[in-house]
Order: C-alpha cells, then sequence, then structure tokens
C-alpha cells in the first residue's frame, strides 16, 4: 500500500500539479505511520516467537515428551544464522530506501524544479511553512524510528 502512495506522490509531482506540495506532505506523514506500523508488527511477532518459546515449548515438550527442537522448529531451533544476518542486511536497505530515500529524492525533485515554493515557505501568513515544518517533523521521525530499530535490530543478531 506504501508503494502505492509513493507512486501516486511522484506521479503527481512529476505532472507538476498544484497539491504537488500537498501529496509530499502526505508522502512523509504517511512514510512514518506505515514504517510504524510495520515496526510495531515485527516488535509483535517476536513477542509471540518468545511466548511460544518460553511458555508454550517447554509445557509442550513435557506432555508429548518429544525433544524441543521437534516442536516449533522455527521457534526453537536456530540452524542458519548465517541467513538471520543476511536476511536483517536486506530488511535495513528495504526501509532505508523505501521509507526515506525514496521521499528524499521525491522531495529534491520537487523542490529542485520549483523553486518557487522554497521562497514561499517562509512567508508565514501562508499554509507552505507549516507543510515544511509538518513534512520535516515526519521526515525527521521516520529518521529516528529507522535508526533506532536498526540499531535494536543489529543488537539481536550480533
Amino acid at each position: 500500500m506504501y508503494i502505492t502512495v509513493i507512486a501516486f506522490v511522484a506521479k503527481g509531482v512529476s505532472s507538476h500539479e498544484l497539491t504537488a506540495a500537498l501529496l509530499l506532505v502526505g508522502l512523509w506523514i504517511s512514510g512514518a505511520l506505515f514504517l510504524q506500523f510495520y515496526e510495531r508488527e515485527n516488535l509483535e511477532i517476536s513477542r509471540l516467537g518468545s511466548i511460544i518459546r518460553e511458555r508454550i515449548t517447554p509445557l509442550a515438550v513435557n506432555i508429548l515428551q518429544i525433544d524441543q527442537r521437534d516442536l516449533f522448529p522455527s521457534e526453537t531451533n536456530h540452524a542458519f544464522p548465517q541467513f538471520d544476518v543476511i536476511t536483517s542486511r536486506y530488511d535495513h536497505q528495504i526501509k532505508w530506501v523505501l521509507f526515506l530515500v525514496i521521499p528524499l529524492a521525491i522531495t529534491v525533485l520537487y523542490l529542485s524544479e520549483d523553486w518557487y515554493w522554497v521562497s514561499k515557505a517562509l512567508d508565514f501568513c501562508k499554509r507552505d511553512p507549516y507543510m515544511a515544518i509538518v513534512s520535516v517533523g515526519f521526515g525527521l521521525r521516520t529518521l529516528y524510528l529507522l535508526v533506532k530499530y536498526s540499531w535494536i535490530k543489529r543488537l539481536s543478531v550480533e
């Protein structure tokens, strides 16, 4: 869904529609919200995995009298840690490109073709400076989330 937002905004910005600035604000807002949702879901999956690993598996192993690795292989037997490192790197790259690099590139493209908008961004009697403040705020929120969760995952993989 977020890729659809990117495509819609890129089309609107490239066609120089009057609403291009609003589309850019929407892109930064939706990017931050989608990233936050994505990270929340990842944390929820990790939480459920730890519940399976720490609470359900020991009880089930005692009841069924089988080896722990045979019960929930995906949760109890990390047989290929090298793949965890590779998939983690790809996950980081995709998130950084999708949520920061592409929106930033679209924004720079828009601003490079419409320098008049930059001068309007300083006129606080209009909506443009407030749109710029909201965009920068959500851009910083996105950067914060990317750095925070990249650091957390890097520590968990190592």
